[in-house]
């Protein structure tokens, strides 16, 4: 078997990774508002996978016909999972119901229901929503992505079907409520429902044929760097860019399964799309309302996740000096098990210590209410000098970073743009201070952005060092960027596009030396993703040379394991569980002897050639230990993991007969909560 040929598509296994994220929704141990929001998580991702990476196939299919296939593959797979989307949303109303809050089908409303939704209807939706007919004379309205909307076949009153029109009423208004109360207090429907049932109404000079509910994916899958010029305003050519994507080609349409042929035929023909992007499905299409029920059901804890409070001093100690700290030995947060307020806190210090005289810092999404972005203000107004490399390039949060990069201009930091064809993926912030004679870098590096709220979800590292080779590594860093330049190879960090996938192939090799001369080799590898046939092209050597591999990646695997001959001694597991595993960590070697990085680097194309990310050695002992530890922990996890078998199938981990339960990230929620050493 050549290995060219071992590698799974990834689009396949990306929608195997969020076919697990829907199981979560249909396990009775996991609490009923919890399986609502993974339910409901599904449906972003599906969304956005369309929108991202079916929109990238559909556009690169103009040039490469036979990935025609790859999209019949997928539409294969999400057939299948809206089928059980569909039994799962079933279970879901019978469970919402059993704790007195009913989500009830128009079919089965009471006169008393009817009479509830119709003043609603005049009231409130009639006036705010808009509803149109198509035909000659009358501009046909856009489509907007992802909004519901109500198709409606009709007949001139008194006249001929063949003279049939179609008419669009729009469920989507920002002052619609997602969630109406109907007659019985505990019995609820969608605004859309409500709006279908008094379509009659809307329509008084004509005979409704037919009413179907649709909605519209449209691509996302826009390249600035093929489209800018130098001449241009970065930011103002970004800004002007998101407006276009509102507007791009529709690549899914979704409706319900009774829609008859001539209708579907009237919404492919208005969206000028192929009926091979035609979904059909039996469950609502939006989601919104979730949230609302888990707020009617906030006081029932028993029906959410115990409580966690992030730990706030198990790294740093209360009331000290966080920079004494830091020059004390380096210090390792993980979150969410551990609070993101001392790093917070040291921003703030640092904008007012008279000592510190500049900040760098990458930022590619940031949280609404913007901490890191008003200590860096605050800097930059007491005169530090503050530099900020902002990517605007940040899939979806464009217009989010447009605007508050416009804050730190007006403060005074010097804010820059990324480079041309890579994006700053990089998770960096340096914080200089004068000390006497001696001019200190106190370096942060992450795996995760500087972000409160998803500090609070996602799973990340984040290490403080006064390091002097990270320092001046990542100085250069900053400094080939502010010059508009792509990092060389650094001696201490490993940066891509130039400095990384080559020296994680180098650290490959060593143990494949090892293994060769009968001495223990090891890899483990924790990640989102690996994807990058270069890289698991090694993998597959080591395994062929004897390493034993370990490789965490909670969604895209396109690397098979488990094949004699080939990946025998390579084993993967995802875990999906109560926070998003989002940290990197790459280990060579064992026992205290291995290397260890934390990256902000999947094993992607896009990461280790296209964008610039940075892994950083962990030199502490102390440190090295508790990632290790941590990794042994998920490893270990026989709840929330699933492992990836030679048949490409992904089964979940239980208990042995006689082995105890461990939910891995319960078990780090435990350990941080009571102060100790992961």
């Amino acid at each position: 078997m050549q290995t060219n040929d071992v590698f799974e598509d990834r689009e396949i296994s990306w929608l195997k990774f969020n076919e697990r994220v829907l199981e979560e929704s249909a396990r009775e141990d996991v609490p009923f508002c919890e399986r609502l929001l993974f339910f409901h998580i599904f449906q972003t991702n599906l969304d956005e996978f369309f929108k991202v990476r079916v929109g990238t196939i559909i556009d690169r299919m103009e040039y490469l016909p036979e990935l025609s296939k790859q999209l019949t593959a997928i539409k294969t797979k999400v057939d299948a999972l809206n089928v059980r989307r569909t039994e799962i949303w079933h279970g879901l109303v019978a469970q919402a119901r059993a704790e007195n809050v009913e989500i009830r089908p128009l079919k089965e409303w009471t006169k008393e229901d009817r009479r509830a939704a119709t003043a609603v209807f005049r009231e409130n939706l009639e006036p705010i929503i808009s509803t149109s007919i198509i035909g000659k004379h009358r501009t046909s309205p856009f489509i907007h992505d992802r909004q519901t909307y109500l198709a409606v076949r009709l007949a001139r009153k008194g006249g001929h079907d063949e003279h049939m029109r179609l008419g669009l009423v729009s469920c989507y208004s920002p002052l619609m409520s997602s969630l109406i109360g109907l007659a019985d207090k505990t019995a609820f429907t969608t605004a859309d429902m409500v709006v279908r049932a008094n379509i009659k109404s809307m329509f008084a000079d004509w005979t409704v044929k037919e009413v179907g509910m649709f909605r519209v994916t449209r691509s996302a899958d826009l390249n600035p760097d093929t489209e800018y010029d130098d001449e241009q305003d970065y930011r103002e050519f970004m800004a002007r860019l998101m407006k276009r994507r509102r507007r791009l080609n529709a690549v899914r349409i979704e409706v319900e399964p009774g829609i008859s042929k001539t209708l579907l035929n009237m919404l492919t023909a208005l969206v000028d799309i192929d009926e091979s992007a035609v979904y059909k499905l039996e469950c609502p299409f939006d989601f919104a309302f979730v949230s609302e029920i888990r707020d009617m059901l906030r006081n029932r804890p028993n029906l959410f996740y115990p409580k966690f409070s992030p730990a706030k001093n198990r790294v740093f100690e209360r009331r000290r000096d966080i920079f004494e700290q830091i020059r004390e030995s380096d210090r390792l947060l993980a979150y969410p098990y551990d609070s993101i307020q001392p790093f917070l806190t040291m921003l703030h210090d640092a904008a007012e210590d008279p000592a510190v005289i500049a900040i760098r810092m990458t930022l590619y999404r940031v949280a609404q209410h913007r901490q890191v972005v008003e200590a860096l203000v605050a800097a930059a107004e007491n005169g530090k000098e503050v530099q900020v490399l902002v990517e605007l390039k940040a899939r979806f949060d464009e217009e989010n970073n447009i605007e508050w990069s416009r804050q730190l201009e007006r403060s005074g930091c010097q804010v820059i743009y990324g480079l041309d064809g890579y994006k700053i993926h990089s998770k960096l912030c340096q914080i200089i201070r004068k000390e006497g004679r001696v001019l200190r870098q106190y370096t942060q590096i992450g795996t995760g952005n500087y972000n409160e709220k998803t500090s609070k979800l996602y799973t990340d590292f984040a290490l403080f060092t006064v390091n002097g080779a990270i320092g001046r590594d990542v100085a250069l860093v900053f400094r080939a960027l502010a010059l508009g330049k792509v990092p060389e190879a650094m001696k201490t960090l490993l940066v891509s596009p130039f400095g990384l996938r080559d020296r994680v192939s180098a650290l490959m090799d060593a143990e494949i030396r090892l293994a060769k001369s009968g001495k223990p080799a090891y890899i483990g590898l924790k990640m989102n993703a690996i994807t990058d046939k270069v890289l698991i092209a090694k993998l597959y050597e080591a395994s062929r040379a004897g390493v034993k591999i370990d490789l965490l990646v909670r969604g895209i695997c396109s690397l098979e394991p488990e094949i004699a001959g080939m990946s025998e001694n390579i084993h993967v597991v995802s875990i999906v569980g109560r926070f998003l595993e989002h940290s990197r960590v790459y280990v060579f070697g064992c026992g205290s002897s291995a290397s260890v990085y934390i990256a902000s680097a999947d094993f992607m194309t896009r990461n280790t050639i296209r964008r610039v990310e940075v892994a950083v050695p962990v030199l502490s002992n102390p440190v090295k230990d508790e990632i290790l530890a941590y990794f042994r922990i998920m490893l270990k996890d026989n709840c929330q993991a699933h492992q990836l078998g030679a048949d490409l199938t992904y089964r979940r981990r239980t208990p042995a007969e006689g082995e105890a339960m461990l939910n891995a990230q319960n078990e780090l929620c435990r350990l941080c909560a009571k102060g100790k050493q992961i």
